[in-house]
């Protein structure tokens, strides 16, 4: 039989009435009530609270632990702090899109002077692997606020969800047993008094520092002895590098004598190539002498065979004359026989003429008669036939032009429905090539937003512009909002409050000149921001390193913003976005006063701060006083902007469902395109046949034709032949004898004239060949001359060549001597000797004369001299850096001597601070270990078993632990708890007996413990049981919230204590459609 409770919550009610919460109960952060909805299992819940004990049971599944992360997240905090998922989405009812935490508090600072209500909105993210997680909002009292700003409220509350010692969930029960002892006691004074943590880490920290401090004072004290030692060293070196400097100093000396060496030497040498030079000058003035006689010979010779080639051209130049004579008088002889010719064939013409003419005759008749016959035989076709084939297709016609009138309509028709199925297509295109472009302008399409509008008109105009002007797109460049992006989508809220919308949506122009070339076009047009780049140099206040190690940031603002350069480094000369630093986690209030302190010119270094979800602004007055301006980043419009490269989801559906419509158009368009086809091909099918028949029509009026035009071609030939034969009748009647007779007189003439031609080409015959023989005379005695000339040049020729082997040798010699008489060499030893003092080359001479006098003043013996001053050099300690690491050395001992003292001084005092604060410290440990050992202690001994806490105080703070010892059998020692020696059952006990021993000293205002009872045994449960509740509903202590599966028989209760059982299944009444069981459950709670 299955329970509907639902009958039993609908009975009369009139003499009852739900009791409200008093908050008057409750102590300052205690939970007064908790109301979920959609969250986990709960579509809408509600839980009123006891300020004391809270005991939470159900069947497991029911969502009782749900409770637990209620409690966590709604006060902000961490789902690690749960152990459960990481990521809020899993709190979410998968029915609902988001889920609904809101916390009621005690609060006597609240503005109603009693309570204060947190509530947490969590939105589920919209992608998954990861991608887009899951947000939150939160509400103060009715107040949207920040996570951060509910975390630091609650903090001051000392709720300190990440304590174990007072936030122990299932999840964490075994992370308790296995808790570091070191850092239990760390939680164990957080939860007793937080200044007693605090303290304890600054022992810490101060150790660590007076270690270092020491090691670096040890290390220091080394360091002066060593280098005390290294002093006595380096002066023995000292003492080497100046014998070596002596004996450099002789070899320094004999270096200078090497030049006066190479002298002496030169000279001599300088001598024999003299002598050489003169010699062989002498032997080329000899061969010149004996030269000089066949040079004249050769030049008498060269005259005569010039005579002899003059009077040779002169004959042969009158040979050529009489030749071109004789060769013209051939010419006109055969002209005049060439004529003789041609006028005894016309004589032969006239003398048949007339037969000629009476053959044309005789043959153009025949012609003519033929002609006659053809034309007789045509018959010619009727002109009614005629008129019928035009009749006929004057009305083809007509039918054609009505059907072609058709058919073009129906085409135009067609080509409508082409060209809006080309443009749809291409709006189609154009649309799915913006999903998947980088391209942001289409991000400008934002409804209402008539500003972005503007903006995305006018660089739709610079683009088109650009076709005809390309360097307006290199020289005018997209805003901000598109053109530039977050490496990071975390970081775009960043940019957004850094940048002013107006420069977000203003064009860079990269230069003046392309500033005075488009601003005018562009601000006509469009009312829009233009912004000049300078091209400056911009430095960071300091190094990103340094940045990043020395302050915590995570680096400037400008080193996660990709995109245009060109339009980054107009955010850095306009908004100086590479002096703001960022980071995502809010900077503590320590880390914030030591950025707002004065540099030395009176201004702190970050005049913006970006940090977590707040701004913080820092200026100075003329004055030089510092004021600090915080405010939150709220969500701002144009954040999404720089958040990525692509278009939001939103805007990318839109465009989808427009592509769905268009492709929708389309498929009508092209219905109607079809429906077109079948009509054109049915008119075109009629159009043909139409036009086959007016062919035949035409064919049989092209035949008609035919005849027609035959007949008068006929016709036409028959009167050019009449009058042919006219003419040739005409011709056959002219006399031609006295046209003979005149002919013959002019052969006759002719005739003459070619004796005469005859006779004077016979005398240029004669003449021509006298000027040959004269011609060949002179060319011969020309031959003679030019074999004399060709053999005195070749006897000339090997004088010449003596000549230049002479000349080239004196040539080479007199070179050499030159060269030697001023050699670089020559003028580097002249040079070298000329530059030294007086003193030196008093000393030089001095030394060359020792020399002089033991004839060993040679440059081989110079030489000598220096190679064993080398060799000796050599072998001699000679470290030049001696003395330079001498003068550190005894710099480094100075600055150690200096600095040691104060040092040690600093390391004494530190000592003392550290002292001073133990000494406050380590009593109120000790006296809060024994407070709970006790505690601990005693509460063992019901469960027939011993317990023990002790504080254990190693010389390192950083190891001080608490150690908790137990033992669950009379004859076993004492042992730490660990996650190995106990078993599960008993670390249960012992976590709870050390929970429930911290009551009395804790600070919280609330501690929670989630099925802390698995693995007891009955009895056991029963004393821990007993334990907790009177513990947990004494006067003055913290409320306490204990969640549990299942609850034993005749167990232990208090007045005080509330036991809220949580259900779940079909039968329970759904608050969602009864309003009135929202708080179904609370009998409890009822008052008569």
């Amino acid at each position: 039989m299955q329970l509907d409770l639902a009958q039993y919550a609908q009975l009369p009610q009139k003499r009852m009435k739900l009791a409200e919460a008093d908050p008057a109960q409750f102590q300052r952060g205690n939970i007064i009530k908790l109301r979920l909805t959609d969250f986990v299992t709960y579509s809408l819940a509600e839980f009123t609270m006891s300020p004391s004990l809270n005991m939470i049971i159900g069947p497991n599944g029911s969502g009782k632990s749900t409770v637990v992360c209620a409690l966590c997240l709604g006060l902000a905090g961490k789902p690690e702090f749960i152990g459960r998922a990481k990521s809020v989405d899993s709190f979410i009812n998968v029915d609902s899109p988001s889920a609904t935490i809101e916390v009621t508090l005690r609060d006597t600072d609240s503005p109603n002077g009693s309570t204060s209500t947190i509530k947490r909105k969590m939105l589920r993210g919209t992608g998954g692997n990861g991608k887009n997680k899951g947000t939150s909002q939160y509400w103060l009292n009715g107040e949207p606020c920040s996570e951060g700003q509910i975390r630091k409220y609650v903090r001051g509350m000392n709720v300190q969800l990440d304590n174990l010692c007072q936030f122990l969930s299932q999840e964490r029960v075994e992370e308790f047993a296995q808790l570091r002892s070191n850092r239990l006691l760390h939680e164990t004074a957080r939860a007793v008094d937080v200044r007693l943590a605090e303290a304890l880490e600054s022992l810490k920290e101060m150790q660590l520092r007076e270690t270092t401090a020491a090691r670096d004072v040890q290390l220091k004290r080394q360091r002066l002895a060593e280098l005390q030692q290294r002093r006595d060293t380096l002066n023995e070196n000292v003492r080497s590098l100046r014998q070596y400097e002596a004996k450099a100093a002789e070899m320094q000396r004999h270096q200078l004598l090497l030049p006066y060496a190479c002298l002496k030497d030169h000279k001599e040498k300088l001598r024999s190539y003299r002598d050489a030079y003169k010699d062989a000058k002498k032997q080329l003035r000899e061969l010149g002498k004996h030269k000089s006689g066949y040079v004249a010979g050769q030049q008498i010779i060269t005259t005569n065979r010039e005579g002899a080639e003059r009077e040779s051209q002169k004959t042969h130049a009158a040979l050529a004359k009489v030749r071109a004579q004789f060769d013209q008088q051939k010419r006109v002889l055969g002209e005049v026989r060439d004529s003789i010719a041609q006028k005894r064939k016309q004589i032969e013409y006239y003398r048949h003429r007339t037969d000629k003419i009476n053959k044309s005759i005789e043959e153009t008749q025949q012609v003519v008669l033929a002609k006659r016959e053809s034309i007789s035989a045509i018959q010619l076709p009727d002109p009614q036939r005629f008129q019928e084939i035009s009749d006929e297709k004057s009305r083809i016609i007509q039918h054609q032009q009505a059907l072609k009138g058709e058919i073009n309509e129906i085409r135009a028709q067609a080509n409508s429905s082409n060209n809006q199925i080309t443009r749809v297509q291409n709006r189609i295109r154009q649309k799915r090539a913006s999903l998947e472009s980088n391209d942001k302008l289409d991000l400008l399409d934002q409804g209402n937003r008539h500003d972005l509008r503007e903006i995305k008109n006018a660089v739709q105009f610079i683009r088109t512009r650009a076709n005809e002007d390309p360097q307006i797109a290199q020289q005018v460049l997209d805003p901000p909002l598109i053109s530039v992006a977050a490496r990071d989508p975390a970081f775009a809220k960043y940019i957004a409050v850094a940048v002013p919308f107006a420069s977000a949506v203003a064009l860079t122009v990269t230069s003046n000149q392309a500033f005075e070339r488009y601003s005018d076009e562009i601000t006509k047009r469009f009312r829009i921001n233009l912004r000049e780049l300078k091209g400056q140099e911009l430095p960071q206040p300091m190094p990103r390193e340094e940045l990043v190690s020395r302050y915590g940031f995570e680096g400037y603002l400008s080193d996660f913003i990709t995109g245009d350069q060109r339009v980054i480094q107009m955010l850095r000369e306009f908004h100086n976005i590479h002096t703001i630093p960022v980071s995502r986690r809010e900077m503590s209030a320590e880390q914030l006063n030591a950025l707002m302190r004065p540099g030395a010119n009176g201004k702190p270094l970050f005049s913006q701060i970006l940090h977590g979800n707040s701004v913080l602004a820092l200026s100075t007055s003329q004055t030089n006083q510092l004021y600090a301006r915080s405010r939150n980043i709220e969500q701002n419009k144009n954040a999404h902007f720089y958040a990525s490269s692509a278009m939001s989801d939103e805007m990318q559906r839109s465009i989808n469902r427009e592509i769905e419509d268009m492709e929708k158009l389309c498929k009508t368009h092209q219905k109607t395109l079809e429906e077109l086809s079948i009509k054109l091909n049915a008119l075109n099918g009629e159009l043909k046949e139409s036009e086959h028949t007016f062919y035949k029509f035409n064919r049989d009026q092209d035949e008609l034709n035919e005849v027609r035009n035959r007949h008068s071609k006929l016709q036409s030939d028959i009167e050019l032949l009449e009058e042919k034969l006219a003419r040739f009748r005409r011709e056959a009647q002219k006399d031609v004898s006295s046209k003979i007779q005149e002919v013959e007189q002019q052969i006759a003439s002719e005739i003459k004239g070619e004796g005469a031609a005859f006779r004077e080409m016979s005398q240029l015959l004669a003449k021509l060949s006298e000027a040959n023989r004269v011609y060949v005379k002179q060319q011969i005695a020309a031959f003679k001359f030019a074999n004399m000339q060709t053999s005195l040049h070749d006897l000339i020729k090997t004088f010449n060549q003596r000549e230049e082997e002479l000349s080239e040798e004196y040539l080479s010699k007199k070179q050499n001597f030159e060269e030697r008489k001023n050699s670089a060499e020559y003028l580097v030893w002249a040079a070298e000797v000329k530059a030294y003092s007086a003193e030196q080359k008093a000393d030089l001479e001095e030394l060359a004369e020792q020399y002089n006098s033991a004839d060993t003043f040679t440059v081989e013996h110079v030489r000598e001299t220096l190679e064993r001053l080398q060799s000796e050099l050599s072998m001699t300690n000679h470290d030049a850096s001696a003395i330079s690491i001498l003068e550190k050395v005894e710099r480094e001992l100075a600055q150690i001597n200096e600095t040691l003292p104060g040092e040690a001084q600093q390391l004494e005092a530190l000592a003392t601070e550290i002292q001073g604060v133990r000494t406050t410290l380590e009593p109120r440990l000790d006296d809060i270990t024994a407070k709970i050992s006790s505690k601990f202690a005693q509460l063992f001994t019901r469960v027939g078993s011993a317990g023990a806490v002790q504080l254990n105080k190693p010389d390192m703070f950083s190891e001080w632990e608490i150690e908790i010892r137990v033992k669950f059998r009379d004859s076993a020692p004492l042992k730490r708890l660990d996650g190995h020696t106990q078993s599960g059952g008993e670390r249960a006990v012992s976590t709870v007996l050390y929970m429930i021993a911290l009551q009395d000293l804790t600070a919280a205002p609330f501690r929670v413990l989630d099925e802390i009872n698995q693995g007891m045994d009955r009895r056991n449960e029963r004393i821990v049981h007993r334990a907790m509740v009177e513990n947990a509903c004494k006067d003055n202590t913290s409320q306490y919230f204990l969640i549990t599966p299942k609850l034993l028989t005749d167990l232990y209760y208090h007045d005080k204590m509330r036991i809220h059982c949580v259900m779940a299944g079909p039968w329970i009444p759904n608050p969602l459609k009864a309003r009135g069981m929202e708080r179904f459950g609370e009998t409890a709670n009822y008052v008569f």
